[in-house]
């Protein structure tokens, strides 16, 4: 087996990686033929200047199970984003004294660069950042679905803890759980399958 300098390792690395974006080899049809997988990751809060051993010891194993299903004949939906709305962000601004708006989008793009190194197989056309305008307003409007869903004609806010045992065995209950099925569908409809279009989304809840 030859031996390698750590240059040349760089080199062809590098070489590779540009390949695939360049070819787009983890880009994911709509259209495919293929049975679906969705193999989906915890987003990774943008709240410091890099990735910690904790990230890649998760997306490694997420990793492999999108590859092997991809090799069985799966058309494998494997996207990343991140969670960089919030407290965790904000105080990272605060204390390196640099707008949260630049010190994120910052943080994402050198995160997105160390994710590219170890080479996992992301489709990054489907990425989401919970910071963006885009994101959060129809993740608000869903909330608002969500809330309307759980609510009756005999209440006007959602059920409380104690009450819940003999309210999930009713009909009103099932009626509910059908309505939250439908939005969480139109809802990953929004998110994944028409990243760079502008659905309006319709219910299809069931009146009870």
């Amino acid at each position: 087996m030859a031996d390698y300098s750590k240059e040349e390792i760089k080199r062809i690395e590098d070489k590779w990686r540009e390949k695939w974006v360049k070819d787009q080899v983890y880009k994911v049809s709509n259209d495919s033929p293929k049975p679906k997988y969705y193999a989906l990751d915890m987003f990774p809060y943008p709240s410091g200047a890099g990735l910690h051993v904790g990230h890649p010891l998760g997306y490694i194993a997420s990793d492999i199970v999108a590859r092997f299903k991809r090799l069985k004949g799966f058309n494998v939906l494997h996207p990343m984003g991140f969670d960089a709305f919030g407290l965790p962000a904000e105080q990272y601004a605060i204390e390196h004294g640099v707008h949260p708006a630049k010190s994120t989008q910052d943080n994402i793009q050198n995160y997105k660069n160390q994710l590219g190194k170890i080479g996992f197989c992301y489709d990054w056309s489907r990425e989401v950042q919970t910071c963006d305008p885009k994101y959060y307003r129809g993740h608000n409007g869903f909330s608002s679905k969500f809330l309307k869903a759980g609510t009756t004609a005999r209440a006007t806010k959602p059920k409380k803890l104690q009450h819940l045992p003999g309210f999930l065995k009713t009909k009103e209950m099932r009626n509910i759980l059908f309505r939250i099925q439908n939005i969480s569908c139109q809802m990953a409809k929004l998110l994944f399958c028409r990243p760079n279009g502008k659905p309006s989304i319709k219910s299809s809840a069931r009146k009870s």
